[in-house]
C-alpha cells in the first residue's frame, strides 16, 4: 500500500458581485430634491431615459467638386434633450394632487434645476429647463385614481456633464540665504526654486475646461505669473495675507482680490481685471499638462476646475 501525505487546496471564494444601480436626484428651480426611481424615490415608468448619453453634434466640414467625401473643419454640440416618465400617486386623493403640484414646481422653462446621476465614477450633473409642448390631455381622471404618468421634456442649453471640481495646490517659499540667518555660515543652506516647474494637472473629462486660479501671498509678493495650457495669467503685487481669484472661463471670468477666511475667499475688491495680465487658455482633455508657477516672494497657489463629459457616467 502507498500513502500519500498533501496538503489541502486552500481556494478562496471569489468576492460576490457587486452591482449598483444608477441614482438620480433633480434639484428643482424651487431647492426642493427627487430621488428618481429606486427605494423611496419617485418611480420611473420607463427605463429609457433619454439623455444620459452622447449629445448631438453638428459637423462643420467643406467639400469640393469631383472630390470624394469632405474636410473635417470642426464640430459644436447642440443643446441636449432629456426625457423620461415619472410615476406621481398618493395614497388619498388629497396626497396626490399635493404631490403633482409639488412636483411642476420645481420644474421651469425660464429657470433651470439640475439632474444629477451618481455611479461608481463618481457624480455629474447637468442643468435642466422644461420644454412643455403643451397639454397632450389626460385619459383617466388623475385625481380619482390618486395617480399620474408625468412625461418630462427638459433640455440642457449647456450640453455636458459636469463632473466634480478638481483642485490642485502648490506652495513656493522664499530663498534661504545660502550662509544660513547669521550671514556667514556654515551651516550653508540649499534654497529650492521658487518656480515650481513639477507642477501639473490633468484634465479627465471629455472636453476642455477653464481654469480658476486663487493665490494666496504668504509674504510680501513683488510679481508673480501663473501658466497652463499654453495660457499665461500675471498678476499684480500682493501684500501677506491677501488673496487673488481669477476666473478664466469666458462666460462667467472674473479677477478678484480679497482674503482666505476658514478656508473660503472672500472678496474685497470684486473686479480688478485692469491690474492683471490675462492670456488664458483652456485646459485640454486627456493630457498632462504642465503648470507654470513663477513668483517672486512666498505664495500658496490653488488651481481648480470642472469637467466636462459626454457621457452621465
Amino acid at each position: 500500500m502507498t500513502i500519500v501525505y498533501a496538503e489541502p487546496l486552500n481556494i478562496e471564494p471569489p468576492a460576490p458581485l457587486r452591482r449598483d444601480s444608477l441614482r438620480l436626484v433633480w434639484e428643482g428651480v424651487d431647492g426642493s430634491r427627487w430621488a428618481l426611481g429606486g427605494p423611496g424615490g419617485v418611480p420611473l415608468l420607463r427605463t429609457d431615459v433619454v439623455g444620459l448619453l452622447h449629445p448631438a453634434f453638428t459637423d462643420h466640414a467643406a467639400v469640393a467638386a469631383a472630390v470624394d467625401g469632405q474636410w473635417y473643419r470642426s464640430s459644436r454640440a447642440m443643446p441636449r434633450h432629456v426625457s423620461f416618465t415619472a410615476y406621481l400617486q398618493g395614497d388619498q386623493s388629497s396626497d396626490y394632487i399635493d404631490r403633482h403640484g409639488a412636483w411642476w414646481r420645481s420644474w421651469s422653462p425660464r429657470r433651470t434645476g439640475r439632474l444629477s446621476v451618481a455611479s461608481v465614477r463618481g457624480t455629474r450633473s447637468i442643468a435642466l429647463r422644461l420644454t412643455p409642448s403643451g397639454d397632450g390631455g389626460l385619459g383617466l381622471d388623475p385625481q380619482l385614481w390618486a395617480h399620474e404618468a408625468a412625461e418630462v421634456d427638459a433640455v440642457a442649453d449647456q450640453p455636458f456633464w459636469l463632473g466634480e471640481a478638481i483642485t490642485r495646490s502648490w506652495a513656493s517659499t522664499a530663498p534661504v540665504s545660502f550662509f544660513g540667518p547669521t550671514g556667514y555660515g556654515p551651516d550653508f543652506y540649499i534654497s529650492s526654486a521658487a518656480t515650481l516647474a513639477s507642477a501639473a494637472v490633468t484634465n479627465p473629462g471629455d472636453e476642455a475646461s477653464w481654469l480658476v486660479w486663487t493665490v494666496t501671498a504668504r509674504s510680501p509678493v513683488s510679481a508673480a505669473s501663473l501658466s497652463a495650457g499654453g495660457g499665461v495669467v500675471t498678476l499684480p503685487a500682493m501684500s501677506a495675507g491677501q488673496t487673488i481669484r481669477v476666473d478664466t472661463d469666458p462666460a462667467t471670468g472674473s479677477a478678484q482680490l480679497g482674503a482666505m477666511v476658514g478656508g473660503v475667499f472672500v472678496a474685497s475688491d470684486p473686479d480688478i481685471d485692469g491690474l492683471i495680465g490675462y492670456d488664458p487658455r483652456p485646459l485640454p482633455p486627456g493630457v498632462q499638462v504642465p503648470v507654470g508657477i513663477d513668483v517672486t516672494g512666498e505664495v500658496e497657489v490653488q488651481v481648480s476646475f470642472v469637467p466636462r463629459y459626454w457621457l452621465a457616467f
